[in-house]
């Protein structure tokens, strides 16, 4: 609703960045917490796995936003969607930068894989 702001930032879709410039977590944080997620749910006990495609927004100041689970994206099990989701949440990231070095905000979409082993 009304008029943008001045204030409302631009979000870019990350493939409008090069390398380098494209936001970053630590990866083995976020696969700790899958795990984790993942082991106390009622698909891992069931032997079930699967991939979430998780699109989300990161903000200039890395803050994770608008996480969603497209339809065509899930897995096919809710238990295995909701983690993926809160994991995404969860992490804090370095944001993207725009040619001029600034943090910037940017829409990511990331594939979550589930697997027993």
């Amino acid at each position: 609703g009304g008029p943008p702001r001045e204030e409302d930032e631009q979000i870019m879709d990350a493939f409008e960045f090069e390398d380098g410039f494209l936001p970053v977590t630590d990866e083995a944080d976020l696969v700790k917490k899958l795990r984790d997620l993942y082991t106390a749910t009622q698909s891992f006990r069931m032997g079930f796995e699967g991939t979430v495609l998780v699109s989300f927004v990161v903000g200039r100041d890395g803050r994770i936003s608008e996480v969603k689970v497209d339809p065509e994206g899930s897995s096919g099990y809710r238990d295995l969607d909701e983690a993926a989701i809160k994991a995404i949440r969860t992490s804090v990231y370095t944001p993207a930068k725009n040619a001029n070095g600034q943090p910037t905000a940017c829409r990511l979409q990331r594939p979550v894989t589930f697997r027993q082993r």
